[in-house]
């Protein structure tokens, strides 16, 4: 039986960078190696096998976005089969055989590193892109007893995507922002907050953990991971649990 730590050992011998999810879930675990989350992120073998000696039976995320922070990869997360049926609908070339992880409800098509492209959620219906300040669940990872399996071991292509996931709508030095779609929430995301919009964007970053379809264990410790490591300084924890409790209604 291949164990989660010798998935994360092979992630950092292709050069990616991978953190310690906690047991069963999609949000980083807590250990004082990684108590900056995905910001964390490590490929040295020995810091890897001081954090899964200690946790085991922690998931594998795997940092995206530029090198060295990130593994140098962008991944398109297709969330249903019509998702990938949409992909097909508005790109004339198709993507090209590469490194693919068949996910519980779709899959996590692997690139290499496009500097042009946005993390971003829902231009696309049940489809994402994670790129800089981002991370994915790994293979060999279990979330809600189904195992993230690697589907197409290839090597990881390049891709021009589709202008919908640009940084710009094409013709315009505007940001492309689409319904539903907030640069402002990514850049929160990435950045962090200052006293004075703390709680506004706080609760902007729960609302968009909740539209990812967390559960309201993994929201929850999603918002307080978010308040512990990007507000400046951290609400306190009834604030936050107040803001945790609008989002989900």
């Amino acid at each position: 039986m291949v164990r989660k730590i010798d998935y994360a050992l092979e992630y950092a011998g292709r050069g990616w960078k991978v953190l310690a999810l906690a047991p069963g879930t999609k949000i980083p675990a807590k250990h004082f190696m990684q108590e900056h989350g995905v910001l964390d992120a490590t490929s040295n073998a020995v810091h890897i096998r001081q954090i899964w000696d200690d946790l085991p039976e922690a998931n594998i995320g795997i940092a995206t976005g530029k090198a060295p922070a990130g593994s140098g990869i962008t991944v398109l997360d297709l969330d249903s089969e019509e998702a990938k049926n949409e992909m097909k609908n508005i790109s004339v070339v198709q993507p090209p055989v590469t490194y693919c992880v068949k996910t519980p409800r779709g899959w996590h098509v692997y690139f290499q590193y496009d500097e042009t492209v946005d993390q971003s959620a829902g231009r696309l219906f049940k489809t994402d892109v994670r790129n800089d300040g981002g991370y994915v669940v790994g293979a060999g990872s279990v979330v809600d007893g189904t195992t993230y399996s690697v589907l197409t071991d290839k090597p990881v292509a390049a891709w021009d995507f589709p202008d919908v996931f640009k940084s710009k709508a094409p013709g315009s030095t505007q940001p492309f922002v689409s319904p539903g779609s907030k640069d402002r929430v990514s850049m929160v995301l990435t950045q962090g907050s200052d006293d004075g919009t703390r709680n506004a964007d706080t609760f902007d970053v729960a609302m968009h953990f909740r539209g990812k379809g967390y559960s309201d264990e993994e929201l929850a410790a999603l918002v307080h991971t978010h308040n512990e490591t990007k507000n400046r300084p951290p609400l306190p924890d009834r604030d936050i649990d107040k803001i945790i409790r609008s989002a989900e209604r």
